[in-house]
């Protein structure tokens, strides 16, 4: 039986992934001390619907490639948000208006005490 990826060694594939496809401002929140739902939040910026929608297809076809577990992915039809729940990594691709508006980042960097 083939060993799992860790899901430290699958966020920074998936940040390569960002990174050569020029993702604004990728930040990456370990909420193990959170939640059980996942390990890790990354909140990635696109330039416009065209770029969001082009993360998100990258990240799909990475995972798929080294056969991490795609659950589920919502807004694709609206490109604002795209999220990509991974299992070990949730993604999500916003644009600069929704990430501003939302603050994901900011949400996870409470400290659970």
């Amino acid at each position: 039986m083939p060993k799992l990826m860790t899901s430290d060694k699958a966020l920074q594939l998936i940040l390569a992934e960002i990174d050569e496809i020029k993702g604004d401002n990728p930040i990456a929140v370990d909420v193990r001390k959170f939640t059980d739902i996942t390990d890790h939040m990354l909140v990635v910026g696109g330039r416009s619907s065209r770029h969001i929608k082009a993360i998100s297809e990258r990240i799909k076809e990475i995972a798929k490639k080294n056969k991490l577990d795609i659950l589920g992915s919502e807004g694709e039809e609206d490109k604002e948000w795209i999220l990509l729940d991974l299992n070990i990594v949730v993604v999500h691709v916003m644009s600069s208006a929704a990430r501003e508006l939302y603050q994901l980042e900011s949400l996870w960097s409470v400290s659970p005490d």
